[in-house]
């Protein structure tokens, strides 16, 4: 073999076939994890830390978009790239069992995520159907997104990934802790609610 490989390379014209041959094995190598470890299936059953995550995404209206659709900046091929060159380190973590539990639990990714993630699908555009006993039209909307400048995820965060050991934002408690017991919101129920929804559910009395 390496009597073979000496002869192979002293000969230019079987060098520079050698080097094609070893390059397209890189490419096909390369293109080939790159698809692997971009497939739901990868995420959510050879990483054994996903498993929770896994679980709250198959089972949300999300299930049949792809993780790095959301996961990964919607900016071209070199993007994706420096994504999974970024994401070298999550292997080891996954084979020491060092990764961090539960994953993304205080949803810091809602903080980082652009609302393109989300507007690439979801039109600003589109009309909403608020659970019962909620006055959020599109005019509440465009008051979170354009003028207070939040971003989709930080209200809509557990969308694809409902989890039990998951904080989800999308509750009173949470935007109440966050924003509107603040001096800059309104913290009167009325501002998202129907007054019948207030008189059969009445906000709890601080102790």
């Amino acid at each position: 073999m390496v009597n073979f490989f000496r002869n192979t390379w002293s000969n230019p014209k079987k060098r520079r076939v050698l080097i094609l041959i070893v390059l397209n094995f890189l490419i096909i190598f390369f293109i080939s994890f790159l698809a692997l470890t971009s497939s739901p299936l990868f995420c959510t059953r050879v990483c054994h830390s996903m498993q929770p995550v896994a679980k709250g995404w198959e089972a949300s209206s999300h299930s049949e978009i792809a993780c790095v659709n959301c996961h990964v900046e919607s900016n071209g091929f070199v993007n994706f790239v420096i994504h999974k060159l970024q994401a070298y380190k999550e292997p080891f973590f996954e084979l020491t069992g060092k990764y961090k539990e539960g994953i993304n639990k205080e949803s810091e990714l809602s903080e980082e995520m652009s609302e393109e993630h989300c507007t690439v699908c979801h039109s600003t555009n589109r009309n909403y159907t608020p659970s019962e006993g909620l006055r959020f039209d599109k005019k509440a909307h465009e008051v979170h997104f354009e003028k207070v400048n939040m971003k989709c995820a930080f209200c809509h965060n557990r969308v694809g990934h409902e989890t039990d050991d998951h904080e989800n934002h999308l509750t009173m408690e949470w935007c109440l802790k966050k924003c509107h017991e603040k001096d800059a919101f309104s913290d009167k129920c009325t501002v998202c609610h129907t007054l019948e929804f207030i008189e059969k559910n009445p906000r709890p009395k601080k102790k």
